[in-house]
Protein backbone atom coordinates (compact mmCIF):
# COMPACT_ATOMS: atom_id res chain seq x y z
CA UNK A 1 0.00 0.00 0.00
CA UNK A 2 1.15 3.44 -0.69
CA UNK A 3 0.65 4.28 3.22
CA UNK A 4 3.55 5.44 5.72
CA UNK A 5 3.03 2.13 7.57
CA UNK A 6 5.06 0.52 4.82
CA UNK A 7 1.79 -1.97 4.10
CA UNK A 8 2.28 -3.29 7.72
CA UNK A 9 -0.66 -1.42 8.95
CA UNK A 10 -2.82 -0.57 5.62
CA UNK A 11 -6.02 1.35 8.13
CA UNK A 12 -3.52 2.34 11.23
CA UNK A 13 -5.72 5.70 11.40
CA UNK A 14 -3.28 7.85 11.56
CA UNK A 15 -1.39 8.19 8.58
CA UNK A 16 -2.60 10.99 6.70
CA UNK A 17 -3.54 8.39 3.98
CA UNK A 18 -4.88 6.15 6.44
CA UNK A 19 -7.04 8.94 7.87
CA UNK A 20 -9.81 9.39 5.14
CA UNK A 21 -10.52 5.83 5.01
CA UNK A 22 -13.87 5.00 6.71
CA UNK A 23 -14.06 1.30 8.20
CA UNK A 24 -16.85 -0.82 9.74
CA UNK A 25 -16.63 -0.31 13.92
CA UNK A 26 -16.80 -3.86 15.59
CA UNK A 27 -17.18 -4.12 19.53
CA UNK A 28 -13.71 -4.83 20.53
CA UNK A 29 -13.44 -7.65 22.87
CA UNK A 30 -10.11 -7.62 25.25
CA UNK A 31 -9.09 -10.70 26.18
CA UNK A 32 -5.78 -11.49 28.26
CA UNK A 33 -3.71 -14.48 28.77
CA UNK A 34 -0.86 -16.80 27.88
CA UNK A 35 0.25 -16.60 24.39
CA UNK A 36 -1.73 -13.65 23.00
CA UNK A 37 -0.23 -10.80 21.41
CA UNK A 38 -1.05 -7.12 21.55
CA UNK A 39 -1.59 -4.57 18.80
CA UNK A 40 -0.55 -0.87 20.76
CA UNK A 41 -0.75 2.47 18.58
CA UNK A 42 -0.69 5.56 20.52
CA UNK A 43 -0.31 9.06 19.18
CA UNK A 44 1.85 12.30 19.89
CA UNK A 45 -0.13 14.77 21.87
CA UNK A 46 -2.23 16.30 19.11
CA UNK A 47 -0.89 14.87 16.85
CA UNK A 48 2.51 16.41 16.49
CA UNK A 49 5.32 15.05 15.57
CA UNK A 50 7.44 14.95 18.52
CA UNK A 51 9.15 11.88 17.01
CA UNK A 52 10.61 13.63 14.04
CA UNK A 53 14.07 14.18 15.39
CA UNK A 54 16.42 11.39 15.24
CA UNK A 55 17.02 11.98 18.76
CA UNK A 56 14.08 12.05 20.14
CA UNK A 57 13.48 9.00 18.60
CA UNK A 58 16.66 7.18 19.90
CA UNK A 59 15.51 8.33 23.22
CA UNK A 60 11.79 7.33 22.96
CA UNK A 61 13.83 3.71 21.83
CA UNK A 62 16.14 4.22 24.52
CA UNK A 63 12.79 4.51 27.64
CA UNK A 64 10.80 1.68 25.78
CA UNK A 65 13.94 -0.93 26.34
CA UNK A 66 14.12 -0.04 29.91
CA UNK A 67 10.49 -0.64 29.92
CA UNK A 68 10.51 -3.46 28.57
CA UNK A 69 13.34 -5.13 30.61
CA UNK A 70 11.24 -3.62 33.92
CA UNK A 71 8.15 -4.98 33.01
CA UNK A 72 9.40 -8.62 31.51
CA UNK A 73 7.68 -8.54 28.05
CA UNK A 74 8.38 -9.49 24.88
CA UNK A 75 8.75 -6.66 22.44
CA UNK A 76 8.19 -8.33 18.94
CA UNK A 77 7.78 -5.58 16.61
CA UNK A 78 7.60 -1.28 16.54
CA UNK A 79 7.61 1.27 14.16
CA UNK A 80 7.87 5.03 14.95
CA UNK A 81 6.99 7.64 12.97
CA UNK A 82 7.01 11.36 13.64
CA UNK A 83 3.65 11.91 15.02
CA UNK A 84 2.49 7.81 16.36
CA UNK A 85 3.86 4.60 16.85
CA UNK A 86 3.04 0.76 16.69
CA UNK A 87 4.22 -2.06 18.83
CA UNK A 88 3.57 -5.54 18.72
CA UNK A 89 4.18 -7.03 22.46
CA UNK A 90 3.41 -10.00 24.14
CA UNK A 91 3.79 -10.73 27.89
CA UNK A 92 6.92 -13.29 28.00
CA UNK A 93 8.68 -14.98 25.11
CA UNK A 94 8.42 -18.43 26.56
CA UNK A 95 4.67 -17.95 26.01
CA UNK A 96 4.44 -17.54 22.46
CA UNK A 97 6.94 -20.37 21.67
CA UNK A 98 6.13 -23.56 20.63
CA UNK A 99 6.80 -26.40 23.57
CA UNK A 100 9.66 -28.92 22.39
Amino acid sequence: MGNNCGGAAPLCRFCKECVGVKSVKHRLERRYGLGHLHFITSSCYRRLPFLGTSRARDVFLKVLSEVRNRYDFCLLGYVVMPEHIHLLVASRIWEILPSS
